[in-house]
């Protein structure tokens, strides 16, 4: 009697978060949301649900990932459904990487090693020492963000939150301030 030595990934039930493998992509996503590089999260709705309107950008920030409720399913990460969308495959157990290429699948483990390298890469610039999420270039050189607000005595979790958390460039952020001659690196 053959074995089978390899389940296809579907089957195997991967786990690669506390709470276990995530939903299934319900189809009717199809019919909600449409792809959209103009909206902030990917998506825009194509029907009338709730207060929102066929055209307008769908979704809610959830600190780092963009959500979207779809009724009678639950809560989904956009980025699962952007690529639900874009290639017609469920990325079931599979984790949706956010790559220089674009969405693609992958592992927890390739994940992790994204992040690492991109903190790296970061880090690796910094002048200081000091550890930043952000580079950004003045005038007379490049500093990450913690040091340049140090530099300027401007406040830097003032500066992280509208960067991060209201999704300004670091111009708009540092505009706000009334200082100029900003330019965000990453």
């Amino acid at each position: 009697m053959a074995y089978q030595l390899c389940l296809p990934l579907t089957e195997i039930g991967y786990k690669h978060t506390r709470k276990g493998p995530p939903r299934p992509i319900p189809p009717v996503v199809a019919e909600l949301f449409a792809l959209d590089d103009q909206s902030p999260s990917g998506l825009v709705w194509r029907v009338k649900s709730g207060v929102a309107y066929p055209g307008k950008p769908a979704g809610t920030r959830q600190a780092k990932y963009w959500t979207v409720s779809v009724k009678g399913h639950g809560l989904y990460y956009v980025h699962r459904i952007v690529y639900y969308l874009q290639t017609g495959q469920d990325p079931s157990s599979m984790i949706v990487r956010h790559t220089d290429d674009g969405l693609v699948l992958g592992w927890q483990d390739d994940n992790g090693r994204d992040e690492k390298n991109r903190y790296d890469e970061i880090n690796s610039a910094n002048v200081n020492g000091k550890k930043s999420k952000y580079l950004v270039m003045h005038e007379d050189g490049i500093y990450n963000l913690r040091s340049l607000c140090s530099k300027l005595g401007v406040g830097y979790s003032t500066i992280y939150q509208r960067i991060y958390r209201c999704n300004m460039t670091a111009e708009d952020a540092f505009a706000r301030e009334s200082i100029t001659g900003i330019i965000s690196l990453f």
